[in-house]
């Protein structure tokens, strides 16, 4: 029930945010189709297109950040940036709602019939529903620090920064809610791989038989081909979330050093941008962790197989063959081969963004001293 529960209220937040066209059951947590919500994803979408100026006006609007006597400042550059690149999360965010709106379907109830056996153990559950109730809270806490700080400064501003704010948040929610849809796809890859995983180990612990075996080993190509198809219908939202992440982090970084170093009164943006900068982070370190648990299932099945002593000699030849197929494939998560999802990348990524952080301030003191 509680799955269900998560499930339903995951579905619901997809589908008002215009990023699926179905609706989850209230019994079973299941998509259903709708022909009104076919409608109101594509309405969605052209409002959120037609909105993206909005985001190139605030800039505008905006007077020039001068810190310590700076009259072109990293932070302008930077915003303009991270605009460009927010912009291209927005389009590749609407791009993956229609025009591959079908595979991603088709790899959900792929991953719904995988999902169709029996349940995990209690440790194994607790772990799995734990990866999921992480995301969730950190989309929870990371909406009301923002909609906190933004609602502070609504009353001060004129009308046109007032339609920009809301149009920043109202683009927040529905990059959340793909974000939310790669990282629900990923959690349920994961669960079926350690549900096939019990059910092997618990199968290969008796008298296993070859029908068994062989219906098994399907299952696990099925959710091989599952990690394919995520890979393939998400690569350019992974590309551009990464690049807006990391924008952040190094413009984020440049800032609150600044501030602490150039005005040290520690005011609500300060808090703020620290908050975000640590939610960020935190994100990502968990996608990183699921997408590490994603890629172990292989090598995890691979020491199943190794660990089993067949009493059958055609149980046996199968065990072998399919040690020799899964031998050759992979599901880890990674974008054109290039850059692979895992804890490592939280570690580039946070070097990264310390090293360029203090190379722009030492140019700063280098060019003003």
């Amino acid at each position: 029930m509680r799955k269900v529960k998560v499930l339903v209220f995951i579905g619901w937040f997809l589908a008002l945010n215009g990023i699926t066209k179905y609706y989850p059951n209230s019994q079973t947590g299941y998509l259903q189709k709708s022909r009104y919500l076919q409608t109101y994803s594509i309405v969605y979408s052209v409002l959120m297109i037609c909105g993206l100026p909005l985001l190139f006006l605030d800039i505008l609007s905006d007077e020039p950040v001068i810190m310590f006597r700076m009259s072109s400042n990293w932070i302008n550059y930077g915003n303009w940036l991270y605009i460009i690149l927010y912009t291209m999360v927005i389009l590749t965010t609407v791009y993956c709602t229609h025009v591959l709106q079908l595979p991603i379907q088709r790899n959900i109830v792929k991953l719904q019939r995988l999902n169709e056996v029996e349940e995990l153990p209690s440790t194994d559950q607790r772990y799995i529903y734990s990866l999921l109730y992480r995301k969730l809270f950190l989309i929870c806490f990371q909406f009301v620090v923002l909609i906190s700080f933004e609602c502070k400064r609504f009353n001060n501003l004129n009308s046109l920064k007032r339609l920009c704010v809301f149009y920043k948040l109202w683009s927040d929610i529905m990059t959340t809610a793909i974000s939310l849809l790669m990282y629900d796809i990923l959690w349920k890859i994961c669960y079926c791989g350690m549900q096939l995983q019990f059910q092997l180990e618990k199968m290969l612990s008796g008298r296993a038989k070859i029908k068994e075996i062989l219906l098994i080993f399907e299952k696990i190509h099925s959710l091989i081909d599952a990690c394919n198809e995520f890979r393939e219908s998400f690569r350019f939202l992974m590309l551009w979330n990464s690049m807006t992440i990391l924008c952040t982090g190094v413009l984020s970084g440049y800032f609150l050093i600044r501030q602490l170093v150039v005005r040290p009164d520690l005011g609500v943006a300060f808090f703020t941008v620290l908050v975000f900068v640590i939610c960020s982070f935190t994100e990502l370190y968990v996608f990183n962790n699921l997408t590490s648990t994603v890629a172990d299932l292989i090598p995890n099945t691979l020491a199943v197989l190794r660990q089993s002593m067949p009493q059958d000699h055609r149980v046996e030849r199968a065990i072998s063959w399919m040690t020799l197929q899964l031998s050759c494939q992979s599901t880890e998560i990674h974008i054109f081969g290039m850059v692979t999802f895992n804890q490592r990348l939280s570690f580039i990524f946070m070097t990264q963004i310390i090293l360029n952080t203090l190379y722009m301030i030492q140019n700063d003191y280098y060019i003003f001293m």
